[in-house]
């Protein structure tokens, strides 16, 4: 077995992206890897140390999703029409795009890994990489038109000459780069960004304050735990193809919006709702919760929510429903003060916590908590306030919170004063569950990691015809821009003041 394919099938960060594409040993070749047209690889027989075939195995790896991505026939030699004014034919473009883009995306996943952090020891020094343009690659900053030009020529030696770009326009290649630079990343890197501090991995492990990884944990049993998960080796898969689709959008000069509108289609289907124009996307439960808010605060500037089962829900969900920062960075990466409150979100909204456990952990009744609700729901309504009610389904242990038909007798205490959230995101519950709550009128938040064991916390807000029609005749507050972009919600005048990406 080649020192490159042990460590495909060997890493954690790699094994997962090995199965889609056919991997060939030949004992002659005179290489550590070669891309063929059609995305298989080929390994060479050169003994390599552990760091250097990882480096060459992701190489490989990174070029063949990104030419299986590519539509059929550019990578077999179809020929495509030049533009006007072209150094190059757009055929030679895309190769040497998608040749740099792989290049880009190893550098920076070498520089994430262990063996490249700061060593507890002084003198150790951290492992090379064994390229002459890996840390230029790897940097925040684009590199110049001619570092670029030649890292495509030094990439062209490891693919078959049917992927080799006949000539470079090195100015053409750095005008490109310019304006994608930041989107050209590990599928690892991409899928924690747009979140916050929650999903940052430390330096040394690669884990996050969950213990978990972007990608799969072998060895580890973690049974879809309550708040986050490792994904599966499926989920792995899915989120490494989709990454590379994205980029590969990108080396055709094409933007990634619709492939923001096929999630949303996707999870209307899933949830057997009737258009993707009812899914709102946000990086976890919590910022499904603060869109909810920013959403009744077009309603009402005094709000109360009621949390029955607060201990249970997410530590940042009683300050989200009051419009405030749950954590020290934003969604779209601004440094913020926790609990401050946002820009445009209403400064009287109040959240009431009702804990679902008494004395000894026992479970607090059904009728126990109703009765809270409608004392709380009453007072609230005398003072003038419209209502948010949160419901559980399922709670971290498992716990529902309130049953539906409970929740129903309260919202007919006062039928025109008190919305309903319905926190789904354990995922624990059927589809037709979540339709039948949309179609009562009550908003659902779900989420794609812990039972699914997607990534955390992906998650997304579904809305009723209620709230859909708030997004018709008023505006978001300007702070939830912070978090959200236009494109995550529905194409409405109410969400214009958010940017577009």
């Amino acid at each position: 077995m080649t020192d490159v394919f042990q460590s495909m099938l060997s890493s954690s960060a790699l094994r997962h992206m090995s199965a889609p594409c056919s991997v060939m040993q030949h004992p002659d070749f005179e290489r550590p890897v070669c891309v063929q047209p059609d995305g298989a690889v080929l390994c060479g027989p050169q003994p390599l140390g552990p760091v250097q075939a990882w480096f060459f195995a992701r190489l490989a790896l990174e070029v063949s999703a990104l030419v299986r991505a590519l539509p059929h026939g550019m990578a077999h030699g179809a020929t495509c029409a030049s533009p006007v004014g072209a150094g190059v034919d757009t055929q030679a473009r895309h190769r040497a795009r998608l040749l740099l883009a792989a290049a880009r995306v190893t550098a920076c996943a070498w520089s994430a890994q262990p063996w490249h952090a700061a060593s507890p020891r002084p003198q150790d020094v951290p492992e090379a990489m064994p390229c002459t343009w890996g840390a230029a690659m790897a940097g925040s900053a684009v590199p110049s038109a001619p570092q670029l030009a030649q890292c495509v020529v030094d990439m062209a030696c490891y693919v078959a000459p049917a992927l080799r770009p006949d000539a470079v326009d090195a100015q053409d290649l750095h005008n490109w780069a310019c304006s994608v630079w930041p989107m050209v990343q590990p599928a690892e890197w991409l899928v924690v960004q747009g979140g916050d501090e929650r999903l940052d991995p430390a330096r040394q492990t690669g884990l996050n304050r969950y213990g978990c990884q972007p990608f799969p944990r072998y060895g580890e049993l973690d049974f879809s735990s309550s708040t986050a998960s490792s994904p599966t080796l499926p989920a792995a898969r899915a989120i490494h193809q989709a990454a590379a689709r994205l980029t590969r959008l990108a080396v055709e000069g094409q933007v990634g919006g619709e492939a923001v509108e096929q999630i949303k289609a996707f999870l209307a289907s899933f949830y057997q709702l009737d258009g993707a124009g009812r899914v709102v996307l946000a990086p976890s439960g919590t910022d499904c919760a603060l869109a909810a808010t920013a959403l009744m605060g077009m309603t009402s500037a005094r709000l109360t929510t009621l949390l029955p089962g607060v201990e249970e829900t997410g530590s940042g969900v009683p300050l989200a429903t009051c419009g405030r920062h749950f954590a020290s960075r934003t969604a779209r990466g601004q440094a913020v003060h926790k609990g401050t409150l946002l820009e445009g979100f209403a400064p009287d909204a109040q959240h009431v916590a009702l804990p679902l456990r008494g004395r000894g952990g026992a479970r607090i009744s059904d009728d126990a908590l109703f009765a809270d609700c409608a004392h709380q729901i009453t007072r609230a309504m005398q003072d003038g306030r419209r209502v948010l009610l949160y419901v559980l389904h399922v709670s971290k242990t498992g716990q529902l919170v309130l049953p539906a038909s409970k929740v129903q007798a309260l919202c007919a205490l006062y039928p025109t004063g008190v919305d309903v959230l319905v926190d789904a995101c354990q995922s624990r519950l059927r589809p037709e569950s979540v339709r039948q709550y949309v179609q009562w009128g009550w908003a659902v938040m779900v989420t794609g990691s812990k039972f699914f064991t997607g990534p955390p916390f992906s998650g997304a807000l579904l809305l009723p015809d209620g709230w859909l029609d708030r997004l018709r005749h008023n505006s978001l507050p300007a702070g939830l821009a912070a978090y959200a972009t236009r494109a995550e919600w529905p194409d409405l005048p109410a969400t214009r003041t958010c940017q577009r990406g």
